[in-house]
């Protein structure tokens, strides 16, 4: 639910694929307001970004958290700190290839009145699944 004053919004709920009622899970390392999500073919779910608030001026955060048996239902699993993006993004998009094996993270807010064109990726598997690449920048800011 949402928090009073200056507190953070924190996700700890998540729907499973296969049933219709909400879990509860761990909290995430970093309470985040407005942030993407994603989860990859195994099963895992990336929170990615985000910010202190919605309100203008706050703080964007690079940072990745990652949860390996969250689509299992447990709700038992704990949070771990994923590689952090190149740049901070707030109401930023994600999104998961099943064909690459790669995390994507889109546009967004970078903080300081400052609204992205600029895209990343995350290969999941192989020799840089411990870095993000930038893409190519996109046609407008969004």
């Amino acid at each position: 639910g949402f928090v009073k004053d200056s507190q953070y919004l924190a996700l700890h709920t998540v729907a499973t694929l296969c049933e219709t009622e909400w879990k509860d899970l761990s909290s995430l390392n970093l309470p985040r307001c407005c942030c993407a999500a994603a989860v990859d073919s195994r099963g895992r779910t990336y929170v990615v970004g985000g910010g202190e608030n919605m309100f203008s001026n706050a703080e964007a955060w690079s940072s990745v958290e990652m949860c390996n048996d969250v689509m299992n239902g447990a709700g038992t699993g704990a949070w771990c700190m994923a590689p952090n993006m190149m740049d901070r993004r707030c109401a930023l998009g994600a999104a998961y290839s099943f064909d690459t094996d790669e995390l994507f993270a889109t546009g967004g807010y970078a903080g300081g009145g400052r609204y992205l064109n600029t895209a990343e990726r995350l290969p999941l598997s192989g020799d840089s699944c411990d870095r993000w690449e930038m893409l190519p920048p996109m046609s407008c800011k969004r």
